[in-house]
């Protein structure tokens, strides 16, 4: 009887251990991830932060390619001016580099080479902190982060005021 339930115990124990040594590649892939440092700081406190905006962009000659597919390059000379105030849409097959347009404006990513240019600056000279909070974004799949609208607001411009919130709502159309 001693026997059996010693046997039985060991049995029960292997299933913990079977996991544990699954568990240990993924939480090796994890650390390598989060480890990672990001050629693009958005916490760095560096960079120009211009006291106003026109809005001029002018994309020129930009090549890049996204890490996860190096050798596929999605913008191949690329170039584009868009004139402050100006309304553009962007159209074009699927993967043809509209999304893409915006993640580098957005900096996201850095382009291989040429460049992206507000008002004059090149983007990488900018703050990125400030950068983005001088762009308006609303992508094809909007996505709300949990709470309310106005915490959802407020994640862009962490400091805004109610007064601030209700204004970027109604200008957005989302305040009723």
């Amino acid at each position: 009887m001693f026997a059996a339930q010693g046997a039985m115990g060991i049995t029960q124990a292997v299933q913990p251990l079977q996991n544990l040594a699954a568990a240990v590649p993924a939480a090796d892939s994890l650390l390598t991830i989060c480890s990672r440092v990001s050629e693009i700081d958005t916490f760095d406190e560096g960079g120009l932060k211009p006291g106003s905006v026109k809005g001029d962009i002018v994309v020129k000659d930009v090549m890049f390619a996204y890490p996860s597919a190096p050798d596929h390059l999605v913008c191949k000379g690329y170039s584009l001016s868009i004139a402050a105030g100006q309304t553009v849409a962007l159209s074009g097959a699927s993967g043809s580099g509209k999304s893409t347009i915006i993640a580098l404006l957005e900096r996201f990513y850095d382009p291989r080479s040429g460049s992206i240019t507000l008002d004059g600056t090149d983007l990488k000279a900018l703050n990125v902190r400030w950068l983005r909070q001088q762009l308006g974004l609303v992508s094809q799949e909007p996505v709300l982060f949990a709470g309310s609208v106005a915490d959802n607001i407020r994640y862009g411009h962490p400091d805004a005021t109610q007064a601030e919130i209700e204004e970027a709502a109604k200008s957005a159309n989302a305040y009723e």
